[in-house]
């Protein structure tokens, strides 16, 4: 097993260690992103930094062929486009094969999902969370995307 004792966690050791005890290996959940990618503070909000940090998540997944998802959180600040929400630098969405973005209002049951990808159609989701069962459930959606057509997913 790798050595968990250190400071930071040798994501690509790991997850090929893992790989290769466990075959079967489909999808690694990564939450929070951030936390896997800032050693210091001159790092933070740096392009290249941040885009070489999600794309050796890609270089793994596609060299495993497994799928990562990564859970990233949207800045505070206003904008009409949906993935330019995602905090940190452009190099965190320019280096994923797609973007999955949740947005809520504050106390309410109802979000918006926007799915971007280069090789996915664009897509809108509409959900509703049920807090008794506490899952998304689907409302409605702008494109019928194939849901079973295996993507890499990294936001």
């Amino acid at each position: 097993n790798p050595d968990l004792t250190g400071k930071y966690l040798d994501l690509e050791e790991f997850i090929q260690e893992y790989y290769n005890n466990n075959k079967h290996l489909k999808l690694v959940i990564i939450d929070p992103l951030a936390g896997l990618m800032f050693d210091d503070a001159k790092s933070a909000y740096n392009y290249i930094y941040d885009y070489k940090q999600t794309r050796r998540l890609q270089d793994i997944a596609i060299d495993l062929g497994i799928s990562i998802l990564a859970i990233h959180h949207n800045r505070k600040s206003e904008s009409k486009k949906a993935i330019q929400k995602m905090s940190g630098t452009q190099g965190i969405t320019g280096a994923a094969e797609a973007l999955w973005v949740l947005e809520r209002e504050d106390n309410s049951t109802t979000g918006h999902l926007t799915i971007k990808g280069r090789e996915l159609e664009d897509d809108l989701i509409v959900l509703n969370f049920d807090k008794s069962t506490l899952e998304w459930v689907h409302l409605k959606r702008k494109n019928m995307l194939n849901f079973f057509i295996l993507i890499r997913i990294l936001v």
